[in-house]
């Protein structure tokens, strides 16, 4: 009977140990997630903080360009349009960035996580 009782317990012991090593590797599988996770966001981040540096820079520009003609007696409205395609080519950069740092976010929720059920431990 002691055999049996040993074996079993071996048994179990072993079980354990198997299903501990399947969490252990779950749970680093998971840091690793939220690692890439955080190196999105801040990608992301980085993006729309220059995107909106670029926007806003580009409409100061285009404000400023069009109170000095309007305030110019001798200027003539039209001089300045490579300065404005310019400033309209920023706007359009960045809100193709804010479009990538959105793609980016969007990954965080599409095929991010591990569909298979967690095990058990009971």
């Amino acid at each position: 009977m002691a055999v049996s009782v040993d074996r079993i317990t071996d048994e179990r012991e072993n079980d354990l140990e198997r299903r501990l090593a399947a969490l252990e590797a779950r749970e680093a599988a998971f840091v690793e997630r939220v690692r890439a996770v955080e190196e999105i966001l801040a990608a992301a981040d980085q993006r729309d903080a220059l995107a909106d540096a670029r926007d806003g820079a580009a409409d100061r520009r285009d404000h400023d360009r069009d109170l000095a003609e309007f305030l110019a007696s001798d200027g003539e409205y039209g001089d300045d349009w490579p300065e404005r395609r310019a400033a309209a080519l920023d706007r359009r950069y960045a809100k193709d960035d804010r479009v990538a740092a959105r793609r980016d976010r969007m990954a965080l929720v599409q095929d991010r996580i591990d569909p298979s059920p967690p095990q058990c431990l009971h």
